[in-house]
């Protein structure tokens, strides 16, 4: 299994690029489910077939070891990792 991380840092020959994690896919019990981590740390859970169109608080990711993020509810597959080094940008409904 691949480990989840909540940064990643890249060197070119100038800079040091900074990437956090945006949200994280899991795969198990035959869907999809998916955290996403907006611009404040807070980890949004979302499961369309339990949660809807509604997205869970989870709580901060500061809280969160590299480890407990292996597993989301139950799924323990994380099938992609997203990292940006741009706030994420909240859209209203």
């Amino acid at each position: 299994m691949i480990g989840i991380y909540k940064t990643l840092y890249f060197h070119d020959d100038e800079n040091v690029i900074l990437l956090k994690l945006q949200g994280v896919v899991y795969f198990g019990l035959y869907h999809f489910t998916y955290w996403i981590i907006d611009s404040n740390g807070t980890v949004w859970f979302h499961d369309g077939m339990t949660t809807g169109e509604a997205c869970v608080n989870e709580g901060i990711l500061q809280d969160y070891t590299n480890r407990e993020m292996e597993i989301c509810r139950g799924h323990r597959q994380q099938l992609l990792c997203m990292h940006s080094n741009k706030k994420p940008t909240m859209l209203a409904r």
